[in-house]
């Protein structure tokens, strides 16, 4: 096992309140025509996000085969929330994890949908 750590990055004009959930997932996408499987998952209930708009996180992660293909995705909205919604915050590029190794501290920026 080994350790992921970043930061989510928010834009500038949003304020992030209480009653939001941050989920920042570690994705395998090696298989092409098939959906993406969870590999690690990290759940923030009322995130702290610093005054320069950044949330920390840490994942536990195995380690995968070295031909795989994994990514981090980030989502945050509301507790109650079902599926993706207007107003919600996501990433929207592929942020690459190797699949084996401890990787340097990354970042993941969001957008508003």
């Amino acid at each position: 096992m080994r350790t992921v750590t970043g930061e989510v990055v928010f834009p500038e004009h949003v304020s992030v309140s209480a009653g939001l959930v941050a989920e920042i997932e570690v994705l395998d996408i090696s298989e092409a025509d098939a959906p993406s499987r969870m590999i690690a998952k990290q759940t923030v209930q009322d995130p702290v996000v610093t005054a320069h708009g950044r949330l920390e996180f840490s994942l536990d992660v195995p380690e995968t085969d070295p031909a795989g293909q994994l990514t981090l995705r980030a989502h945050v909205h509301p507790v109650d929330a079902v599926g993706m919604a207007p107003g919600d915050l996501l990433s929207t590029t592929m942020i690459p994890v190797p699949p084996t190794g401890t990787p340097e501290p990354v970042e993941i920026p969001v957008v508003q949908i």
